[in-house]
């Protein structure tokens, strides 16, 4: 039982239940272990709250944490049916709309009497420290919903193009047979207006890894830390002219004595090792929580192919992480107000999708 004056981190659990389940006036609680008034309230008031209305005495007793329980499977479920239309249906009826609903239909399904499947999520993270207070309350959220399992692997800016693919690995293995994997280690962008859409880039590491379209090739070819996706294509010539792809061009190199050319080459041997470990671990979905990086249409759907990876999805407008000044992080597109569009106190635990608009969201399959 919780209670007045009860502390620790089942009080933390509580408060982050009731805050992600919403529906009250109330500011969101300070997640802080602390069972004092203002949580007794919004006890009171959830209690209260239709369906299954209990006795409001503000103790949390199995009969209030069933009732909460079943708000947050029910919220999960139904957060996809208020997403556009034009996001429903990705692969295999795990759509972007139903990232939710999967987990909650996931965990919540008990066929033939067995237990319900788990569910792994992990966040790979840099070690900023708002990316990495969100990582941690989305782990704590996951960690309190039944049968999901929830963690967070930090990359730091250090990371090589070999130290990070083991990171990025290891983390797959932990999420392993229909997993999520939420990326949030690095800058996103893309160069549509004044090129084209190959031209895009991501962090895979705070540094070390970074994965580019065709605007970086002159970078990767000067030994950037970067791994370019269109790195073995042949440019574009006029007809009866054979040009070779950056790739044969430091195979020329690297035959020659280059260890730049050879490091590159390395790297890139690296990235494509890295996407066939992730199609084996057997992920579902690998979530890229960065900016504007899905306008670059052909870079993404290229980067899809050579990471192997069943969905990459990503955000045509920029990604904010905010500190709230109430103890809480929250991640949501750029140009949302607080508690309009993605904007919402969904956006502490989950990524921006809650009230996102139509061309928000690029879904690569």
């Amino acid at each position: 039982m919780l209670r007045t004056g009860s502390n620790g981190p089942l009080v933390e659990s509580l408060q982050e239940k009731l805050n992600a389940l919403g529906g009250s006036e109330m500011p969101p609680l300070t997640v802080d272990g602390i069972f004092g008034a203002r949580t007794d309230r919004r006890v009171r008031e959830f209690q209260m709250a239709p369906p299954m209305v209990l006795h409001a005495d503000g103790v949390v007793g199995p009969r209030t944490l069933d009732k909460l329980q079943q708000g947050l499977m029910s919220m999960l479920a139904t957060v996809g049916g208020r997403l556009p239309e034009s996001y429903d249906g990705l692969v295999d009826g795990f759509g972007l709309g139903s990232v939710s609903g999967f987990v909650a239909s996931n965990v919540t399904r008990n066929s033939g009497g067995t237990a319900p499947t788990s569910v792994k999520l992990v966040t790979v993270s840099e070690k900023h420290p708002e990316a990495l207070a969100w990582a941690h309350q989305v782990e704590s959220f996951w960690n309190s919903v039944l049968n999901v399992q929830a963690s967070t692997v930090e990359m730091d800016n250090k990371e090589t193009v070999d130290s990070a693919a083991t990171k990025i690995e290891h983390a797959a293995a932990k999420a392993g047979h229909n997993g999520l994997l939420f990326f949030s280690a690095g800058h996103g962008a893309t160069n549509v207006s004044s090129h084209g859409t190959d031209h895009g880039m991501f962090d895979l590491a705070p540094s070390g890894f970074r994965v580019v379209g065709n605007h970086a090739r002159k970078q990767v070819i000067a030994g950037k830390a970067q791994v370019s996706v269109f790195y073995d294509v042949r440019p574009a010539t006029r007809p009866g002219i054979v040009a070779k792809s950056d790739k044969e061009n430091d195979e020329d190199l690297a035959r020659r004595g280059n260890a730049a050319a050879q490091r590159r080459l390395d790297d890139y041997d690296r990235f494509l090792t890295m996407g066939r470990n992730l199609k084996n671990s057997g992920i579902r979905a690998f979530v890229l929580v960065t900016c504007r990086v899905a306008q670059a249409v052909e870079f993404m759907k290229r980067t899809r192919s050579l990471m192997q990876v069943p969905v990459l999805v990503g955000y045509t407008r920029r990604v904010v992480l905010q500190d709230l000044g109430n103890g809480r992080t929250r991640v949501f597109l750029h140009g949302d107000a607080p508690g309009k569009g993605t904007n919402v106190p969904q956006g502490e635990f989950f990524i921006p999708m809650y009230g996102a608009k139509p061309g928000d969201i690029g879904v690569f399959q």
